[in-house]
């Protein structure tokens, strides 16, 4: 592929961290009962890896683009055009309060995330692309994705 029409990069895994430890537990117990021959362990080996190994992810082709999911080497997701004449970085800030068990105590974590998301020319209309954690990899992000796409960049 030519590196100016396209452009993929993969997110990190699609389902959260507890998801993915049940997957691997049911790939476990798949491979243990294919061992005592008993036709269960296919289902659990294939549930398994569809919440262990499925990864998600952005890509543009063509003047497409598409937020997918990767598993087993295929990329599954539907295939848009937007009409939206800009781009910008929008930052975010993330709170999670989690409580103690029975300790009163509670822990309040904030983080911030930087959205690539496709805006109108009033900035009210927004799609958005990508989360990223970083500004400056977000900045890279958005100036490769407003080249292929031929999108002016809000700031």
């Amino acid at each position: 592929m030519n590196s100016q029409t396209y452009f993929a990069i993969h997110t990190g895994k699609y389902f959260p961290r507890p998801l993915n430890l049940i997957g691997y537990i049911a790939v476990v117990l798949g491979v243990i009962e294919l061992l005592d021959s008993s036709l269960f362990g296919i289902p659990l080996i294939l549930a398994g890896s569809y919440l262990s190994f499925n990864l998600s992810g952005f890509e543009i082709k063509n003047g497409q683009f598409r937020n997918f999911f990767y598993l087993l080497h295929f990329k599954i997701g539907k295939w848009k055009t937007s009409d939206l004449p800009n781009i910008g970085i929008l930052k975010r800030r993330y709170a999670r309060k989690t409580y103690g068990g029975r300790t009163p105590v509670s822990v309040r974590e904030k983080a911030f995330v930087y959205e690539i998301a496709l805006l109108s020319e009033s900035q009210e209309t927004r799609f958005k692309l990508l989360r990223v954690n970083d500004m400056n990899k977000a900045k890279v992000i958005e100036n490769q994705i407003a080249t292929l796409l031929d999108l002016k960049k809000i700031d």
